[in-house]
C-alpha cells in the first residue's frame, strides 16, 4: 500500500543543499568564485581597533573607526544558528554613494552562494535565489541544522524583510499575498542615504552605515564595501560588509564579556548558473508494488518545480522508470503558504492527457507514487490534484469532490 513519510527526506535533503563541501559543479554550475584561501580581511590602515581574530581584521581608506560586538542569531544566515559576531572596523568619510541601495543587493539570478562560518556550530551556510517577483526576492538559507525562507523587498531606498519562515526545506515560492499583508515587517539590512552615520531603527535594534569602501577580502575576492551595524538590547553586535554588484560578503557577530562569542562567516564560494536539489522519487515496481530513489535535479531562480516534476516522472533524469504519460505533464505546483503540520496544502494541477492511465493496468499506482513523491518534497499535510483547474475524477485511479478534495495517501513509512 502507498504509505506517506514526513521529514525523513528531508534531513538528507538539508544535509545535501547546506554543504559547502558539495558546493554544485555540476549541470550550468560553475564556479565563478574558488575557494583558495581561509577568509581574511585586509589589515587595518586606519587607527580602527579590531575584534580578536587570527584570521580577519578590517580595513578603510579612511581615518575614522568604529568598534562593534553581535549578536546571537544571525539575521541574514539562518533562523535556527546561534552565530554570532563582530568586528570593530575603521569608518570612511561621510561622502553619500551615489550607487542606490539596490546596487548592493542585487537581484541576481541563479545566484549560489556558500558562507564560511568560525567561531561556533552551524555557522556556515549556503544560500540561494529561489524566486525574483519584480522587487521581491525569495532568499534560502541552509546552514545544516535547518533551512530559513525570507523573503525581502529591495528597492533604490532600502532593503527591507517582509517575511521569514523556518523549516522551509523546499523550493516554493509563498503567495505574493501573504507575504506582503504582513502586519509587522521585519528587519530593514539597508537604507538610503549610503553615507556614514546613517542610522535607523528596526525591529528590536538599531542600525547604522559605519563605513564606506572598506576593504574587505575573502576566498571569491577582494570588495570594497559598505559596514553596517547592528545594535542589539542585549549588547551584542552583527556587523555585515556589503558589496557592489555582490550582495554580502562578510559578517562578524559578537558579544563582549566573560560569556561573549564571536563569529565571523565570509563569502567563500559563488556562482550565477543556479544549483541541484535532492528530490525523492517513488516508482511503480508492479501492483501494489513501489521503488524508491533520490534524484538530483538542476534548478535555478523561478524554476517551475511542476516542469522539474515532470521530466523526473517521465524518466529524462537518472532513474528511467516512467510514472506519467509523454503526453501528459503536470502545468502548476501551488502552495497555500502554512507550515507543514499547520494546515500546509499542496495543489497539483495536471493537464487532460493524464486520464490515459485510467486504462493503465498500474495507472492507480502510477498517480499514488507521483502524489507521493511531490507530498514527500514539500512535506505537505494535503494535496489537491486537479485536472484543468477541476478536481480529479479518473476511472480506476481516483474520484476527488468538494466534500473530500484530498489525495488518499494513506500515514506511515515507505522511504
Amino acid at each position: 500500500m502507498m504509505m506517506k513519510k514526513l521529514g525523513l527526506l528531508l534531513v538528507g535533503s538539508t544535509i545535501l543543499l547546506s554543504s559547502c563541501s558539495l558546493f554544485d559543479r555540476g549541470q550550468g554550475n560553475g564556479d565563478i568564485y574558488g575557494s583558495s584561501s581561509s577568509s581574511q580581511v585586509v589589515s587595518e590602515s586606519s587607527e580602527s581597533s579590531s575584534s580578536n581574530s587570527s584570521q580577519s581584521s578590517v580595513s578603510t581608506s579612511s581615518q575614522s573607526s568604529s568598534s562593534t560586538t553581535s549578536s546571537q542569531s544571525s539575521q541574514l544566515s539562518s533562523s535556527s544558528s546561534e552565530a554570532a559576531s563582530s568586528s570593530s572596523s575603521a569608518s570612511s568619510s561621510s561622502s553619500v554613494v551615489a550607487d542606490s541601495v539596490a546596487a548592493y543587493f542585487p537581484l541576481s539570478k541563479g545566484y549560489n552562494a556558500c558562507f564560511t562560518g568560525d567561531g561556533i556550530e552551524y555557522s556556515s551556510f549556503k544560500r540561494t535565489y529561489d524566486f525574483i517577483d519584480g522587487n521581491l526576492l525569495y532568499m534560502r538559507s541552509d546552514n545544516g541544522g535547518t533551512t530559513t525562507l525570507e523573503v525581502l523587498r529591495i528597492t533604490d531606498d532600502k532593503v527591507q524583510s517582509l517575511f521569514h519562515r523556518p523549516e522551509a526545506y523546499a523550493h516554493e515560492a509563498i503567495p505574493q499575498d501573504m507575504v506582503t499583508q504582513m502586519d509587522e515587517p521585519g528587519t530593514i539590512y539597508l537604507q538610503a542615504p549610503l553615507k556614514v552615520g546613517n542610522k535607523w531603527q528596526t525591529t528590536d535594534a538599531s542600525r547604522e552605515i559605519t563605513g564606506m569602501d572598506v576593504a574587505i577580502k575573502t576566498p571569491t575576492g577582494n570588495y570594497k564595501t559598505i559596514e553596517v551595524i547592528e545594535k542589539r538590547k542585549d549588547g551584542s553586535t552583527r556587523t555585515e560588509y556589503y558589496a557592489k554588484d555582490v550582495g554580502l560578503v562578510y559578517a562578524v557577530d559578537e558579544l563582549k564579556g566573560d560569556s561573549g562569542y564571536r563569529v565571523t562567516q565570509s563569502l567563500s564560494k559563488l556562482a550565477y548558473k543556479g544549483w541541484t536539489e535532492p528530490l525523492p522519487y517513488q516508482f511503480v515496481t508492479g501492483p501494489d508494488a513501489f521503488g524508491t530513489a533520490t534524484e538530483k535535479a538542476w534548478m535555478t531562480t523561478n524554476t517551475s518545480m511542476a516542469l522539474i516534476f515532470t521530466e523526473m516522472f517521465q524518466g529524462k533524469y537518472t532513474v528511467d522508470e516512467v510514472i506519467m504519460p509523454n503526453k501528459a505533464s503536470i502545468q502548476s505546483i501551488t502552495t497555500n503558504g502554512q507550515m507543514s503540520g499547520q494546515g500546509k496544502e499542496i495543489t497539483v494541477d495536471f493537464t487532460g492527457d493524464i486520464a490515459s492511465l485510467a486504462t493503465d493496468d498500474l495507472g492507480k499506482e502510477k498517480m499514488d507514487a507521483m502524489i507521493t513523491s511531490i507530498d514527500q518534497y514539500y512535506n505537505a499535510d494535503n494535496v489537491i490534484v486537479t485536472v484543468n483547474g477541476k478536481l480529479m475524477d479518473i476511472q480506476n485511479v481516483v474520484t476527488l469532490t468538494k466534500e473530500a478534495p484530498y489525495y488518499p495517501i494513506e500515514q506511515g513509512s515507505q522511504m
